[in-house]
């Protein structure tokens, strides 16, 4: 989800200041990593990899650069409340899914496991609580009968770039649209742990079709003896 964002900031020909991406311990246990260096060197921005954003050091580090606007995607830590406070326009981060529906962690592979047939993504202000900020902007996302988690997320990351391009000059002026969500009619879904793939045979054949398709590439996949 990170690059087609990255890529749109890019080309929207506004002053990247930096980019914040992962170290490499963080990295080699993160599904989906995509390293963003090779892009953003290639416009002479600087990279930084951390394994905690949120520890002084790097808070400090931020600062320093004074972004009017923080732009997090694909990040799988919440931003301390000394980050959100940097930027005079606020921080924007995007969720996989229509919210308040689905608040939670793996949105994608726990819809498609579901069986459902339509996820999304939102654009929202990032707030110290876990996916409750202001909603900015949504955009629904098909999921097809043999979609995966990779195509899907694909679909999710376009729509995000898609919102950021849209979006950027008002969030840039200050005068993005914003409205407050309500309570999720679902509760907030659990984290996936690769131990929790194992597939169950005793399911219907759709079932089993949505829990394989669910877990695979880029996550480690559902697996059987």
């Amino acid at each position: 989800e990170a690059e087609p964002a990255l890529r749109e900031l890019l080309d929207a020909g506004v002053e990247v200041a930096g980019v914040f991406t992962f170290g490499p311990r963080l990295a080699a246990r993160t599904s989906g990593f995509v390293d963003l260096e090779p892009v953003a060197a290639s416009h002479g921005v600087a990279v930084w990899r951390t394994e905690n954003l949120n520890d002084p050091d790097e808070v400090e580090r931020v600062r320093a650069l004074r972004p009017d606007l923080i732009v997090e995607v694909g990040w799988t830590r919440l931003l301390s409340d000394e980050l959100l406070e940097i930027p005079p326009r606020g921080c924007v981060g995007f969720h996989a899914s229509m919210l308040p529906r689905d608040r939670g962690r793996a949105p994608v592979n726990w819809a498609i496991i579901r069986g459902d047939t339509g996820t999304g993504n939102t654009m929202m202000f990032l707030g110290s609580g876990t996916d409750t900020g202001d909603i900015i902007d949504q955009q629904p996302v098909t999921i097809e009968p043999d979609d995966t988690c990779g195509t899907v997320y694909a679909k999710v990351g376009a729509a995000g770039a898609a919102m950021l391009r849209k979006n950027l000059p008002a969030l840039l002026a200050g005068i993005a649209p914003r409205r407050p969500q309500g309570p999720s009619p679902t509760p907030n879904l659990p984290k996936r742990t690769p131990e929790m793939g194992i597939t169950d045979w005793s399911r219907p054949p759709r079932a089993v079709h949505d829990w394989i398709r669910g877990l695979t590439h880029p996550y480690p996949g559902a697996f059987t003896y």
